[in-house]
């Protein structure tokens, strides 16, 4: 009797010790997927900032590359014809903030695949800026998605959200 009781008490023993080293083996898995996603989201991050920068030394709009100012937010590309002017086969060819809008592409890099891709559009001005207008105003807004594929898809069943960064370009002369 007291054999069956020390062998049960092993066998206890033996599976309690295994279900703790379950759980760290499970929490080391945790945190290293959580490290794996913020090397991800740092080089999506890197990867919308550096079209940013680049959409940003662009002029403002296709109709105000000239000398002479716009005086009127009328005059500016209306929202329908925003998008590469045809004759832009690449992004290098951009010449104007609203060229980017439509515009996606792939990216591999050492972290892996990415997916991007930008919308631009007109806000009537800095407190209404998560609001789109279809009218030419002397702000617009620029939002790059930069997704990546799922690191854990046990984990995440689902898509995760593209990381998402604006920029709001202003008109003045």
């Amino acid at each position: 009797m007291q054999d069956s009781s020390q062998a049960l008490q092993a066998l206890g023993a033996i599976i309690l010790y295994s279900l703790i080293a379950l759980n760290f083996n499970k929490s080391k898995l945790n945190n290293i997927v959580i490290d794996i996603e913020a090397e991800k989201d740092k080089s999506a991050i890197a990867l919308a900032s550096t079209v940013i920068e680049e959409a940003r030394s662009k002029s403002y709009d296709e109709l105000a590359q000239g000398i002479d100012p716009v005086s009127s937010p009328s005059e500016f590309t209306h929202p329908s014809n925003f998008g590469n002017d045809g004759s832009e086969s690449s992004r290098a060819d951009f010449d104007d903030f609203d060229d980017y809008h439509g515009y996606s592409w792939d990216e591999e890099t050492d972290n892996g695949d990415y997916e991007g891709w930008i919308e631009v559009c007109y806000i009537a001005d800095l407190e209404s800026k998560d609001t789109c207008i279809n009218t030419q105003s002397r702000f617009k807004k620029m939002t790059v998605n930069i997704r990546y594929g799922n690191i854990d898809p046990v984990r995440y069943s689902i898509d995760r959200a593209p990381v998402q960064l604006e920029y709001i370009n202003s008109y003045y002369h």
